[in-house]
């Protein structure tokens, strides 16, 4: 009974552990970047209609063949950090990626097939994924030192993790529309942008008066009897104390000009 209660208590723990793994690697997603450079796509010579061009080859043994010329994409950055940007509008067909193997450095290159489109790009540690609205194209890194290689498979939609994020976006931007349809909340926000101006109002209304207040406290301070009389013998006796300084500078350079003309004698 005991080693039942036992096995049953390590089940439950397992199955929590596994849950909080699956809700992990479920919610996951990289975030969202400008992604400026991260890509540069360089176009092959194209046709009338800015599709790939085409050369025609002669085999020997198959006759002609149609060899469309790829299209390459190199991420300069990768790996850089998790990380999702936009891509540019992309014509799609025969692409060869290159990017550098997130462990090792090597520069890898491989040979895929892209739908047209600007999609979604997403770095993390294993894998650039090419996210469209219907499906995904991801390329996985595998290998260490002397074995990398690179993994193409195509997935169907945008992963759970993405389409829940854009549904809680799509929830709050609804929940935002509905509330600001309510005669209750404009009326809160506008209340709350007038609380703002009023308190903006009353700080300038209170720079100005303090400033009023020391304006007339100085014409008062000038108006009391007695005032403009001290004023000027204030003036009066700094006009005093810089004529004499300049009496006692003018005495000093007399005093040096004599004994220099005693000294040339």
């Amino acid at each position: 009974m005991k080693r039942f209660w036992h096995w049953r208590a390590w089940g439950i723990r397992a199955f929590a552990g596994l849950l909080l793994w699956c809700g992990a690697a479920v919610t996951a997603a990289e975030p969202k970047v400008a992604g400026f450079d991260e890509l540069v796509v360089y176009k092959p010579g194209t046709m009338d209609r800015d599709i790939p061009g085409i050369d025609l080859v002669c085999d020997p043994e198959c006759g002609w063949q149609a060899d469309i010329q790829p299209t390459v994409h190199v991420h300069r950055y990768y790996y850089n950090g998790d990380k999702e940007f936009q891509g540019p509008l992309l014509q799609g067909g025969p692409t060869i990626v290159s990017a550098c193997h997130p462990k090792t450095g090597k520069r890898l290159y491989a040979q895929i097939n892209l739908p047209s489109g600007a999609p979604v790009i997403a770095y993390n540690e294993h894998t650039i994924t090419y996210v469209y609205s219907d499906r995904r194209v991801v390329l996985t890194f595998k290998g260490k030192e002397c074995g990398e290689e690179v993994v193409m498979t195509y997935k169907p939609g945008k992963g759970l993790s993405r389409v829940q994020r854009d549904q809680r976006a799509q929830r709050v931007k609804k929940h935002q529309q509905f509330s600001d349809r309510f005669p209750l909340t404009r009326t809160v926000k506008d209340a709350a942008k007038s609380v703002g101006t009023t308190v903006k109002g009353a700080a300038g209304t209170a720079t100005e008066a303090a400033s009023t207040a020391v304006t007339r406290a100085k014409d008062t301070f000038n108006t009391l009897p007695g005032i403009q009389q001290l004023q000027g013998l204030g003036k009066e006796a700094e006009s005093r104390a810089n004529t004499e300084s300049l009496k006692q500078a003018a005495e000093k350079a007399t005093d040096k000009a004599t004994e220099f003309e005693k000294t040339i004698r």
